[in-house]
């Protein structure tokens, strides 16, 4: 038990790791939005790129980390919406999950 709360607590991931996550799942949508535009999508791929790196240095801009030591869990809300629910996800072992938020 001791050596997993060790693996646990080593593998928490920090915002720096949430901006990549983020980042990752932006340039994951543009991909999958884009795939069937052939040549379109090949012009646009860096510009892709720099959209979800901006997107997830943005995100966690507007995250609030909770550090629990052995996992984290990161609140995602934009200032501008107030009223909507906030979107949460689970960091543990440098793994993001998304929790369900009903």
């Amino acid at each position: 038990m001791l050596i997993l709360a060790a693996v646990l607590f080593a593998t928490n991931p920090d915002k720096d790791d949430f901006k990549e996550y983020m980042a990752a799942k932006i340039k994951e949508e543009i991909v999958k939005e884009t795939r069937d535009k052939g040549e379109v999508a090949g012009i646009f791929k860096p510009f892709a790129e720099g959209l979800a790196e901006l997107g997830g240095a943005l995100g966690t801009t507007f995250t609030e980390r909770d550090n629990y030591y052995l996992f984290s869990i990161y609140t995602f809300q934009l200032p501008s919406n107030p009223d909507e629910k906030p979107v949460k996800f689970l960091g543990i072992a440098k793994q993001f999950i998304a929790l369900d938020n009903e």
